[in-house]
């Protein structure tokens, strides 16, 4: 079986190759689904950082917010 870590990016960019409304399992939308899997990943597939950091990498900034709760600010 895979790193857990590893699983949860895998989930993280099928989750985030959705439109955010899409319902991927059961009820569980794309956005949620990202917002889950984010959790459990520690260093940030796209820039290397320590995971969700906010510095100048797109990926960390939109994860740090899915995993605040995605709502507008």
């Amino acid at each position: 079986m895979k790193d857990p870590e590893k699983i949860a990016v895998e989930v993280l960019k099928f989750a985030l190759s959705a439109q955010p409304e899409a319902r991927l399992i059961g009820n569980v939308t794309a956005q949620e689904l990202a917002a889950l899997a984010a959790r459990y990943v520690l260093t940030c597939p796209k820039c290397g950082a320590t995971a969700w950091c906010d510095i100048d990498c797109d990926l960390c900034c939109l994860c740090s917010w899915l995993v605040r709760g995605g709502e507008e600010e």
